[in-house]
């Protein structure tokens, strides 16, 4: 409904137009899916907690911001100065000069949004200029891993200098956007001035033009503003050494100390099981008194009989001693060996992290590549949508340019889920860690302090 006649005819291919429409159903039956998922798995959750499905909760996902890379305001303003654009080209809605006036006005009441957006554009600028020593320092880490140079994987993908080089060019957008916003401002407050005396196709080409112009400035603007944010993501990596975490999880872990403390529990038994075989030397004393009487305390000493002797007991002799002892050494050893399977499994979850680590921190930047090209891919489909037709050339997109625009636009949802995906992984993995290190420390609201 927003394409004007101007531009009618420009699909030729009614392909195109049914592989985008069909797009977007499948996109939002996708959402609609997603959506059912995500409140079940959150009821799940709730009868996890033991709270009833139906309480109302909310999520709190506030990290999620930082992987928008898309500002919903600038592509409202984008969206709406191409609806302009396209009734300013429109002559059947636009059969007057007042008309045109009265989208010119539209139009000033946006530029307070654009440069609003410009604002964040800076912000975020600020944010990856905060980030480069972190970068710089996370690809020095990956130059230097010899598993990468094994693999026969290129090191000149991370360059210090392609960090340089496009902090460089994003501050020479600044100035550029800056200067055609200046430009547009200008253009604009100049048609407004001229516009009651110029011709009403050559008011509507001049102001059509200007609103072209505007249009690509704003996609550059979106461009930039995404890459700034993408680019100003820093991946907090934990450094991990398998043997020295181990020890320490060894001395926090109640678990271990329990374990230390059974092992010594059974070492003391089989201590306790050798003492009993030392030789034993009893001095025995034994006395009858005897009586020929049936009173009591009749006793005569004539009809008593004393003994004295020594009793002298070998270990060759503590058959059930030797057997005790013997049944409490099989016992250590079996709990000496069942602790240090706990040991060896403490060093095998470390030795998995610091794999893990490595992984997350390698995809993190291949995948930060990938939604890179994904964004200049949907940027460039888009700004093909938007070019005007040449005079003296057909009018028509070209055979592919809705398929391009789908396919980019699948690659961005792709890409940003995959980069955000990486991102949570390492998170999870970092706290799976402290956990397993025995530092986790949780606030009173059951959140951890040290993420």
């Amino acid at each position: 409904s927003d394409v004007c006649s101007s531009d009618l005819g420009r699909i030729g291919n009614r392909l195109q137009v049914d592989q985008a429409r069909q797009a977007l159903f499948n996109g939002q039956s996708r959402l609609l899916a997603a959506k059912s998922s995500y409140e079940n798995r959150l009821d799940g959750y709730k009868i996890f907690l033991g709270l009833p499905p139906d309480l109302p909760i909310r999520v709190v996902d506030d990290y999620v911001e930082r992987f928008r890379f898309s500002d919903p305001e600038l592509v409202d303003v984008q969206e709406e100065i191409n609806r302009i654009l396209g009734s300013v080209r429109d002559s059947e809605n636009t059969s007057n000069l007042d008309s045109l006036i009265e989208l010119s006005r539209q139009v000033s009441a946006l530029l307070p949004k654009a440069k609003a957006a410009f604002g964040k554009f800076q912000s975020d600028l600020n944010e990856f200029r905060n980030a480069l020593p972190m970068r710089k320092k996370g690809f020095a880490s990956l130059r230097q891993r010899t598993d990468l140079r094994e693999l026969g994987m290129s090191l000149e993908a991370f360059r210090d200098e392609d960090l340089d080089l496009l902090w460089k060019d994003l501050n020479s957008t600044v100035a550029s956007l800056l200067d055609s916003m200046d430009e547009f401002a200008r253009g604009l407050q100049e048609w407004n001035d001229n516009s009651p005396s110029l011709p009403l196709e050559n008011a509507r080409g001049k102001l059509s033009l200007l609103l072209n112009g505007f249009s690509g400035t704003l996609l550059e603007l979106s461009l930039a503003k995404a890459s700034a944010r993408l680019e100003s993501i820093v991946l907090q990596k934990a450094e991990i050494s398998p043997a020295i975490d181990t020890q320490k999880a060894s001395e926090n872990r109640m678990d271990a100390k329990n374990n230390r403390a059974s092992l010594v529990d059974v070492w003391r038994e089989a201590d306790l099981a050798r003492d009993d075989l030392r030789t034993d030397l009893d001095l025995v004393l034994s006395g009858d008194l005897g009586s020929d009487a049936m009173k009591s305390g009749a006793f005569k000493s004539d009809e008593s009989q004393w003994s004295v002797g020594i009793e002298l007991d070998t270990p060759l002799a503590k058959v059930r001693e030797r057997n005790r002892y013997k049944a409490s050494l099989l016992n250590y050893q079996q709990s000496k060996r069942s602790y240090l399977a706990y040991e060896d499994s403490l060093l095998r979850a470390f030795r998995e992290h610091q794999r893990l680590a490595q992984l997350f921190e390698l995809n993190f930047e291949l995948n930060r590549a990938a939604v890179r090209g994904a964004i200049a891919q949907v940027d460039l489909a888009r700004m093909r949508l938007d070019e005007p037709p040449q005079p003296g050339k057909s009018s028509q997109f070209g055979a592919t340019t809705a398929r391009d625009l789908v396919n980019a636009l699948n690659d961005l949802l792709e890409a940003s889920n995959g980069f955000l995906d990486v991102w949570i992984g390492s998170e999870a993995m970092r706290m799976r860690y402290a956990y397993d290190l025995g530092v986790m420390e949780l606030s009173e609201k059951g959140i951890w302090k040290n993420q």
